[in-house]
């Protein structure tokens, strides 16, 4: 195969001989993803397409239970491949879906009075660095907002809980 193009930096025609010619358009996700993102509590790669937990061991698996991947939400793939990811997501679907009861263990996120510099005044320190923004307080209460997301750092992809970071709660 011989292939004839303009550079256009040379100014001048050239020729390639090649035994495989791949034209393909550039992928970019959706718009409206990073929302999405954000309310599934679900990371994204740099690219911008969700990300999975392991690329070998957990292909269609999200940091966070019961959410799955498959297709082009995590990049361009070829059809095949999108239908067995599907059929995978699928199954793992169904095997939660086929349980007659399905139990999640309620977690408190609460701030420590004693430990809290600002509880009166609700500075939201905590909120900010919080990925949930899980802390949460009426006006001169302790912060508090039932999450189980910050409960096992697996959820959050290995991410560590604010009082692993040291900040002052």
């Amino acid at each position: 195969l011989l292939i004839r193009a303009d550079d256009t930096i040379l100014g001048e025609p050239i020729e390639v001989e090649a035994e495989l010619v791949v034209l393909s358009t550039a992928g970019v996700p959706r718009s409206g993803t990073d929302e999405l993102a954000t309310i599934l509590h679900i990371t994204r790669g740099t690219d911008g397409f969700f990300m999975e937990s392991h690329p070998k061991l957990k292909p269609i698996d999200t940091p966070v239970d019961g959410i799955f991947l498959a297709g082009a939400c995590q990049g361009l793939k070829d059809i095949p491949y999108s239908v067995s990811q599907g059929s995978g997501a699928a199954a793992r679907a169904a095997t939660i879906l086929s349980k007659d009861k399905v139990e999640i263990e309620p977690i408190i996120a609460v701030v420590d009075p004693s430990k809290c510099r600002n509880v009166k005044t609700t500075c939201g320190l905590c909120v900010r660095a919080c990925p949930y923004g899980a802390p949460l307080a009426p006006e001169g209460d302790a912060l508090h907002r039932r999450t189980d997301l910050c409960a096992d750092p697996k959820r959050l992809g290995g991410r560590p809980r604010a009082q692993d970071r040291g900040l002052p709660l």
